[in-house]
């Protein structure tokens, strides 16, 4: 990582865009900043309703709030008409407190139950591989989810690679099982 200039690149582009982000100042439609004004506004709707949410855009009505304007462009405002290009704050501007506690248990368990599995003493190799599969699967879905509608529309695909691994895994564990009754 160290050695790959575009990436570290990135990496300080990311840091530069952040710390020039302006609290109460219109900030530029930079990838960064729009992000950071999107996860604002998301936090923002969601702290109004916290209990019922606002739905898929109910949101909407209340872009007109001086609070808002101060810190995003007309485009900021606009885009997150298909969410806050974060999983887990759409989910809770949409469906409030439910979507944040469903999206976060989605998340939580299994990156808890994967490290978990991991950590685990005295466990087969088998053990260890489905936890480091969930565990791979679930930082996939998570930083997936830095965009919007992940559980919906990228499901089918982490589904599928998920069951791969799974599948690939349990040919590993066979093959080795079968080395063990041709030695014996």
């Amino acid at each position: 990582i160290c050695n790959n200039n575009y990436l570290i690149n990135k990496f300080l582009l990311i840091w530069a865009e952040v710390s020039n982000y302006k609290a109460d100042e219109m900030n530029a439609d930079t990838s960064v900043s729009l992000r950071l004004s999107f996860y604002r506004m998301g936090f923002m709707f969601f702290t109004e309703r916290p209990l019922a949410g606002w739905g898929d855009i109910g949101w909407m009505s209340q872009l007109n709030q001086v609070r808002l304007m101060q810190f995003a462009s007309e485009y900021a405002l606009e885009s997150p008409k298909h969410g806050f290009h974060n999983e887990i704050i759409t989910s809770a501007v949409r469906s409030g407190i439910w979507g944040l506690i469903a999206s976060i248990s989605l998340f939580g368990v299994v990156f808890v139950r994967s490290i978990q599995g991991m950590m685990r003493k005295n466990t087969e190799d088998d053990y260890r591989l489905v936890s480091l599969t969930l565990l791979v699967f679930i930082c996939h879905l998570f930083i997936a989810g830095l965009t919007t509608e992940v559980t919906n529309l990228v499901f089918l695909s982490s589904y599928i690679g998920l069951t791969l691994a799974v599948l690939l895994g349990e040919q590993i564990y066979l093959e080795k099982k079968l080395e063990m009754k041709i030695f014996n």
